[in-house]
């Protein structure tokens, strides 16, 4: 029987690295609070933030319905520039500030790897480290970067793929580690377990992911022009760069709504969204929500 993974990760890019390994996960977001790891030195930080994920979601994996105890693999990036972590930029200001200060030079992408036994409780973790060579943008080729929103969700503000593409010389490094993660460091980490890589490759036809992406996709597709639907501080707009890895986020975030208005999940002008209402129905039912037309309603109060 091939043992469950779990992503706790709202990703594309790590569930994507899985996927083309063979690998079907389920993703569940950790929603963990990252602080308290601005003392560690960056290699330490990531290995640590990549524990707390794992050891969250791993608590919660007992309440699923499995065939098998799952493994839990969480995973956290940042980027070393002048012996300082640079994560995702808080404002477009600090993005377009770190490509001018890292365009022509080199830095370090660290990203930390832990992997959870569910059925021991054991735990392998360890970090892995590639170097990056950016290229020379222009200031004008920045700021238009910067606009696209893409540096504004990534660690250290670039990826491999994508807008940032082109001022990225080159690595020296795994391309997973840069990503967000290594399947070779994957592939020793099940081995501290005695497990290999061929024990969790999906039987051919076996949905991807539980079809995860393609829910996610579905659900970016139904957004019409200009539309936004939000949850907590993630918010996805219709036809914006990042729309897909907002929803994916929102649609992985576990037991939603406990602590947040219902309307989070439904776009501005009160429109439902197909696909988040399968995935949030027992919040809506909860709160005595109905659904008509598409719109939500709930008595006695505005629809937002």
């Amino acid at each position: 029987m091939v043992r469950p993974l779990i992503l706790a990760s709202a990703s594309p890019a790590r569930l994507r690295l899985l996927e083309q390994a063979g690998l079907s996960a389920r993703v569940i977001v950790s929603g963990v609070d990252e602080d308290g790891v601005e003392h560690l030195p960056p290699a330490d930080a990531v290995l640590a933030l990549a524990r707390r994920k794992a050891a969250a979601v791993a608590a919660v994996a007992a309440d699923l319905d499995l065939e098998a105890p799952a493994l839990v693999i969480g995973c956290d990036s940042l980027l070393e520039l002048d012996g300082r972590a640079e994560g995702k930029p808080p404002s477009p200001a600090a993005a377009a500030d770190l490509w001018r200060r890292m365009r022509s030079r080199t830095g370090l992408l660290h990203t930390g790897h832990c992997l959870i036994d569910t059925a021991t409780g054991t735990t392998a973790a360890t970090t892995d480290t590639a170097l990056i060579r950016f290229g020379d943008p222009t200031d004008r080729e920045i700021d238009a970067y910067v606009a696209s929103g893409e540096p504004l969700r990534v660690a250290g503000a670039f990826t491999l793929e994508g807008f940032g593409a082109p001022w990225i010389d080159s690595i020296d490094g795994n391309y997973g580690t840069v990503t967000g993660l290594s399947i070779p460091v994957l592939r020793r980490l099940l081995r501290q377990f005695g497990l290999e890589m061929v024990d969790l490759w999906r039987a051919a036809g076996t949905p991807v992911a539980d079809d995860f992406r393609a829910r996610v996709e579905g659900v970016v597709a139904a957004l019409q022009p200009g539309e936004i639907v939000s949850y907590g501080d993630v918010a996805a707009e219709a036809g914006r760069p990042g729309a897909a890895r907002a929803v994916g986020k929102i649609m992985a975030t576990p037991d939603p709504g406990r602590e947040l208005p219902w309307w989070r999940v439904v776009t501005a002008t009160g429109r439902l969204v197909p696909g988040l209402e399968i995935e949030h129905a027992r919040r809506l039912a909860a709160e005595g929500i109905t659904i008509a037309n598409g719109h939500v309603s709930r008595p006695g109060r505005r629809r937002q």
